[in-house]
């Protein structure tokens, strides 16, 4: 009568060059990826609401909120022509938005056909 005995399995041991066998006690990669939430924007900032930047080379200035983007970042804009601040990406964080009035629609819709137009140049 034969017994069967079961044999540990053995690891593979993969090889570079045949010189280089990695440690047992490597970590193992992570296949989780972490999911970004974008930023929630405050009621107080909408298109065409002026805000005041914090930081950054144009702080102090007031600006026009154009749209908030996917990344959670907003575009904003001077109007270049008036006060010399081009098309931005700001963080919500480094902006205020005290209580003033916002812009017309017609403004909206020009600053919003010149973004476009830049963004289509770019690509």
């Amino acid at each position: 009568m034969t017994k069967k005995i079961k044999l540990a399995s053995t690891p593979t041991v993969t090889t570079v060059d045949g010189k280089y066998y990695p440690a047992e006690d490597a970590p193992a990669k992570s296949t989780s990826k972490t999911v970004r939430n974008p930023t929630k924007i405050r009621a107080s900032i909408t298109p065409g609401t002026i805000l005041i930047l914090l930081a950054g080379r144009f702080r102090g200035k007031r600006v026009i909120c154009l749209k908030a983007l996917e990344s959670g970042l907003l575009l904003v804009s001077g109007p270049y022509q008036v006060n010399g601040v081009p098309l931005r990406r700001v963080s919500p964080s480094y902006v205020i938005a005290p209580r003033l009035r916002s812009m017309s629609r017609q403004w909206m819709s020009q600053l919003l056909m010149i973004s476009t137009l830049l963004d289509r140049r770019r690509v």
